[in-house]
């Protein structure tokens, strides 16, 4: 201090003088101290807060990469995996998710059939005949398979989905002859990630059913099912179907397609039971044990879970694909994606994973999740 004033003599009151006296060089150089240590504060706070909210996602991938296969893995780095679920598209709004109307399903540009590469014509040939048995052989239904795999990003966020008509064998045929061969799998979803996807598969909507008071469903398959029976499901699935894309609007076909889903798995029905604006679609993925494409979504009713386990009960359902359904709160669901007690459709935990990221948003999934929310 002396040095500063040149004075000898220095009291209490001489120093609060001297230090807010704005004319003197000590009262800038005490300023520069506080703007200094604000801003160190205020940086520390920021990287603290940045980190925390980092650990969270480190969490949650960390997770995710100790559930996702070996098979899966080499692929994973720059998505979303679990299981053997890998996403090919995530909704680039994702606290959002795509709108139902936001979607563009339309059959791929020609119109034309798909045919099975030349390579593989025989060996599906001899699996016809080795299935005469299964259900589906008398009958062999057309379906529609996802033939490209789709592009949307934050500044082009809407979904354009590009499907072919095939036969519903063909699909078996990479079910059960193409997903097992590992080699012939790494090599489909490499050619996936590039673009085309060049094999016959089921698009299936896998959708996670909400009530208005957060309760999800949970469903137990049929036995009769050619996928997965006596699995538990978060919560139902449905196959995209040729009529399905008959609506002329490209824009409608989704809703059409999860309007038919919602009518026929649980009996409700729009305006009553729900609003189409309420169902979001989070992603689309391939399902890796059999190379089937789906559709992620939520879809939250208007009703309470009381309502809908009664108009399950009560009214007749177009399908019986699940014999049993219970309820699950948030913190059950939560429980069942960290701890698994039931047998799971294998898309299961990769859509309650989606599906609660989207619900509570992900550092509030990943503190739940591993027990660590604060107070």
């Amino acid at each position: 201090m002396n040095v500063f004033t040149g004075d000898s003599a220095v009291s209490f009151q001489f120093i609060i003088e001297r230090m807010t006296n704005p004319e003197l060089p000590l009262f800038y150089l005490l300023f520069g101290v506080v703007i200094l240590i604000l801003v160190v504060w205020l940086g520390e706070w920021a990287l603290s807060y940045y980190c925390k909210r980092r650990r969270w996602e480190l969490l949650l991938a960390g997770l995710a990469r100790e559930r996702t296969s070996p098979s899966i893995t080499p692929f994973s780095s720059s998505t979303i995996s679990w299981g053997e679920n890998l996403t090919l598209q995530l909704c680039p709004d994702f606290p959002l998710g795509w709108k139902i109307d936001a979607i563009e399903l339309r059959f791929l540009m020609g119109g034309h059939p798909f045919a099975l590469p030349r390579a593989d014509q025989t060996l599906y040939s001899q699996f016809r005949k080795e299935s005469r048995s299964k259900r589906w052989y008398q009958r062999d239904m057309d379906s529609c398979r996802l033939a490209k795999n789709p592009v949307s990003f934050s500044d082009s966020p809407r979904l354009t989905l590009e499907v072919q008509q095939c036969k519903y064998s063909q699909a078996q045929y990479t079910n059960h002859r193409l997903a097992p061969d590992q080699h012939r799998k790494q090599d489909a979803i490499r050619s996936i990630l590039r673009g085309d996807i060049p094999f016959a598969n089921v698009f299936v909507i896998h959708a996670v059913i909400i009530s208005d008071d957060d309760q999800l469903l949970g469903t137990e398959a049929s036995m009769k099912k050619d996928y997965f029976g006596g699995c538990w499901s978060f919560s139902i699935e449905e196959q995209l179907r040729v009529d399905d894309m008959s609506a002329s609007d490209v824009y409608q076909r989704v809703g059409t397609w999860m309007k038919r889903a919602l009518r026929e798995e649980l009996g409700v029905v729009e305006p009553d039971d729900y609003v189409i604006d309420n169902i979001r679609v989070l992603s689309v993925f391939i399902e890796g044990h059999n190379l089937n494409c789906g559709l992620c979504c939520v879809a939250r009713l208007s009703i309470d879970a009381a309502m809908l386990s009664a108009i399950i009960s009560a009214k007749p359902r177009q399908d019986y694909e699940f014999t049993d359904y219970r309820f699950f709160s948030i913190d059950e669901a939560i429980e069942m994606l960290r701890y698994p007690t039931l047998r799971l459709h294998p898309t299961s935990e990769y859509r309650l994973f989606l599906a609660l990221s989207w619900l509570l948003t992900p550092p509030k999934l990943a503190r739940r999740l591993f027990r660590q929310e604060e107070a």
